[in-house]
């Protein structure tokens, strides 16, 4: 029963990790930090936009093979530069935005149920 009850409370306990939690500004801040640990939550950050923007659309020059994680940090880092008023967004819209811009990404591909 006590087993039970751990279990119990861990899952109730337990905070689900949401995309949102990181705005344009802690992003920012992340990238723009001498500390490695910020500086990796920068590059995972970015990189899980990137391989996420892969899901949901088509993107002309993305799936290129010369294309560096550098290059699609610098993209995003240009976006929150010029665009300091936004930077209070969620970091995964403000990064996708970005990266659809760059990479001209025009197709939704998720508009209907998965083939198998």
């Amino acid at each position: 029963m006590r087993c039970i009850w751990v279990l119990f409370w861990l899952f109730v306990l337990t905070v689900p990790a949401m995309a949102e939690f990181d705005s344009g500004n802690d992003l920012y801040r992340f990238c723009n930090s001498n500390d490695g640990f910020e500086k990796g939550l920068c590059y995972g950050l970015i990189s899980g936009h990137f391989d996420n923007l892969h899901l949901a659309y088509q993107c002309k020059h993305s799936s290129a093979p010369n294309i560096s994680r550098q290059q699609v940090v610098d993209i995003v880092m240009q976006a929150l530069r010029q665009n300091p008023q936004e930077r209070h967004l969620p970091a995964y819209l403000l990064s996708s935005r970005a990266m659809i811009r760059a990479f001209d990404c025009e197709s939704w591909v998720g508009s209907g149920p998965a083939k198998r």
